[in-house]
């Protein structure tokens, strides 16, 4: 019933008894259960409640029945209301408690999803009541977004039927800046600021006119989503947005935008990064740090831009290369370096990364072994979409023989290819082995048309496999294998019944047959598969009983 805290930094010897007993308005009945959430400055205090209950007694196995009951009005199917029960015992009623005056207010309810807001004034409150169903039309679920003004009592509508379940869209893309001033979010192809205290939304990056989603998402969802998600200055001064290749700057006090980066010209995606230049956060008077992706070979690197100069590649290598730290009182950096031949380590640089030196190697017993490479090939699918994938050459490899080769698919897979890949014995897909036995690895990457993902498989994969063959003549175009798992495995049994470029097939927890998987849970999570085909890897755009052709034609099952 109790917890006691102290209240006020500047003086520790000040304490608060936080008892349910000597707070005005206290639920009758309930008791602190959690501690949530606590100002810089100690003056106010979030926990949640519940009621008290006698603890009850397990009952006695023998009596309980296992007979479920379903019914078609239910908002939350069987299945799902079993994965949610520790959930639900969980929810609690949010309060925050003013310790200097002894004020409380309550904030929400338990079973509505809350995210308090910095100082405490403010929350953003969750209803998926008013949008609740068991059927996920375009396997989508939806949610209305209040902000509430916890002193006042208010709340306000930001987003209205918000979709809840896809990255990228909707309510995951609610940002809320560090010390509580405006919510970014994302609507069509732009980011918007919510004035919390204004009380009104403006279009952040409508004046850029550039787009600001992920063109490149191929799931059959109404919208495409955004590109990234939002980096907020420590102060609430400015915050970053990234489209497919660049970082923009937007500042809420002017409306101001300006585009950073020219990654788009270079088919390159920058991205922000900390350096921890200020351990509070990103600073604004700090120059701007970022991470480099190549998208044509696939290197790596860190780019800074001072104030009133063009971004300046510090470095770049084609190797895979993540910021590590930096120390809190010099201009040493730390940051991770690897490739498929090179073990990762850890090296030092200052921050123009002008006297990198290494401090860490691993793996050590690497240089004992014969180890292959890995370089990129190119192709296209029917649609003349340019796309990768990763060849592996085997060790010790010989241009007067001929070897076998394994295919393994999942999704897009080039942008792993300067990641080291250990041998394990634990891994079902383990390229080193392969490559350490003899045999070359191709792993391409995949695009979908809407409705049709085996299709777009098998033409994806031909093609890889055709460039391959085209790109070293030591393949062996009789032994070539195609494996993957979960829908790696789908795309590898649906392969099975359409080509005859494979020798063998190995596949890992396959999907078989649209139409039945689609009447069933995903038994996990609690959910239908619904969601799984018309919003996410499934690609369809309708549910099976309106296009029953697209379901049968994607089904390996119908084909065998």
């Amino acid at each position: 019933l109790a917890a006691v805290t102290s209240v006020n930094t500047s003086s520790p010897k000040v304490r608060a008894k936080l008892s349910s007993k000597e707070i005005p308005g206290f639920p009758e009945g309930h008791r602190i259960t959690r501690l949530l959430n606590m100002t810089d400055d100690g003056s106010r205090l979030a926990f949640g409640t519940q009621e008290w209950k006698d603890r009850v007694q397990p009952a006695d196995p023998s009596t309980l029945s296992n007979v479920e009951i379903w019914h078609s009005k239910d908002t939350v199917v069987q299945p799902l209301q079993k994965n949610q029960v520790n959930a639900e015992r969980a929810s609690v009623d949010t309060y925050v408690w003013s310790i200097g005056d002894n004020g409380l207010k309550k904030v929400s309810k338990a079973g509505e999803s809350t995210n308090l807001l910095f100082g405490l004034n403010h929350a953003l409150v969750y209803d998926d009541q008013k949008h609740a169903t068991s059927v996920r039309t375009g396997g989508l679920a939806y949610v209305g977004v209040y902000l509430a003004d916890i002193w006042g009592g208010s709340r306000k509508l930001i987003l209205e039927k918000a979709i809840l379940n896809v990255g990228g869209l909707g309510a995951a893309t609610l940002s809320a800046s560090p010390k509580g001033k405006y919510l970014a979010y994302f609507a069509g192809k732009d980011w918007f600021i919510f004035d919390i205290v204004a009380g009104s939304a403006k279009n952040a990056t409508e004046s850029s006119k550039v787009d600001f989603r992920d063109m490149e998402d191929d799931r059959t969802i109404p919208a495409k989503p955004a590109a990234g998600n939002p980096r907020w200055l420590k102060d609430d001064s400015g915050v970053f947005f990234s489209t497919m290749h660049d970082v923009f700057e937007y500042t809420p006090g002017t409306h101001q935008i300006a585009r950073l980066t020219d990654g788009k010209e270079e088919d390159a995606v920058f991205r922000i990064t900390d350096f921890g230049l200020d351990e509070e956060g990103l600073n604004g008077k700090d120059p701007r740090y970022f991470s480099v992706f190549d998208r044509q070979s696939k290197g790596t690197g860190f780019a800074v831009k001072e104030a009133g100069q063009p971004v300046k590649i510090l470095t770049f290598d084609q190797k895979r290369i993540r910021f590590g730290g930096k120390s809190e009182d010099t201009d040493r950096v730390l940051f991770r370096m690897e490739s498929f031949t090179d073990s990762p380590g850890l090296f030092l640089s200052n921050l123009t990364f002008s006297q990198a030196k290494p401090v860490m190697g691993t793996n050590p017993q690497h240089a004992e072994f014969a180890w292959g490479s890995a370089g990129l090939i190119h192709y296209k699918n029917k649609q003349g979409q340019k796309l990768d994938g990763i060849l592996f050459k085997p060790a010790n490899h010989r241009p007067d023989r001929a070897y076998p080769m394994v295919v393994i698919v999942y999704e897009k897979l080039s942008d792993e290819l300067h990641n080291y890949r250990m041998p394990g014995q634990g891994q079902q897909y383990d390229v080193q082995h392969f490559v350490q036995n003899g045999y070359f690895v191709l792993m391409p990457d995949i695009t979908y048309q809407p409705s049709d993902p085996g299709v777009s498989a098998v033409d994806c994969i031909e093609a890889a496999v055709k460039a391959a063959l085209k790109a070293d003549t030591t393949i062996d175009k009789h032994r070539v294998g195609l494996t993957g798992h979960s829908w790696g495995g789908y795309q590898t049994v649906y392969l099975a019944t359409q080509s005859k470029m494979f020798a063998a097939y190995v596949a890992g927890a396959p999907l078989t047959e649209y139409i039945a998987m689609y009447n069933s849970f995903y038994w996990n999570w609690g959910d239908t598969n619904q969601v799984i085909f018309e919003s996410s890897q499934g690609r369809m755009e309708k549910a099976w009983f309106d296009d029953v052709d697209s379901y049968i034609r994607n089904s390996p099952l119908f084909h065998a």
